[in-house]
């Protein structure tokens, strides 16, 4: 509850209060910085895309909150992700190396429209192999907001998929933003700011 109370004059003391509903983030969407733009390194099977992620809803500003992706294991892998480092750290051949956490920093002010865009650029990638076999990995990677004491929140997730196929042919996809693939013969595509 939000209280306004008069400090001085004939109707000093007197109050008025107002409901007040905190609105925390509900999710996360992700479109891609540059749909035609691959980072890929020829002869490897190897391809990344850069992306925004974008808070929900749409009609509040989170602006004076802070973001992070937060850590997770590997699920859902076979093949050259388990047998190869350094993606495979661990010893069972079960799963892959984690992903950890990492911290974006500021949301930027939105629109009503698009909503709020967390301030930098986030690259999700197969990493790069040669040689190669096919497999697959899935992270599920948790969206958290962080308030003014720095305590971490959960709210959601985004799920990135990493594959390779038997001639090294890679693809990425991160949330519903669109997938990105090359094969290992195509020209190099650095990371571009």
């Amino acid at each position: 509850m939000l209280y306004l109370t008069i400090q001085s004059g004939p109707s000093k003391g007197w109050y008025k209060a107002y409901g007040k509903t905190v609105i925390v983030p509900s999710g996360t969407r992700m479109t891609r910085v540059n749909p035609n733009h691959v980072y890929h390194k020829q002869y490897a099977a190897s391809v990344g895309i850069r992306l925004y992620y974008w808070l929900d809803p749409t009609e509040v500003s989170f602006k004076y909150l802070a973001f992070a992706e937060g850590s997770c294991p590997s699920s859902n892998v076979s093949g050259f992700y388990l047998t190869c480092e350094p993606w495979n750290s661990y010893p069972n051949g079960t799963q892959m190396r984690p992903h950890e956490e990492v911290l974006f920093g500021a949301i930027l002010g939105g629109d009503i429209g698009t909503g709020c865009r967390v301030y930098g650029v986030d690259r999700a990638s197969t990493g790069d192999a040669n040689p190669w076999d096919a497999g697959s990995f899935t992270w599920v990677i948790p969206s958290e907001y962080i308030d003014g004491t720095g305590s971490h929140h959960s709210f959601g997730s985004q799920t990135q998929v990493g594959t390779y196929d038997e001639n090294g042919y890679a693809t990425v996809t991160k949330g519903a933003a669109e997938p990105g693939s090359a094969a290992s013969i195509d020209p190099d595509s650095p990371w571009v700011p």
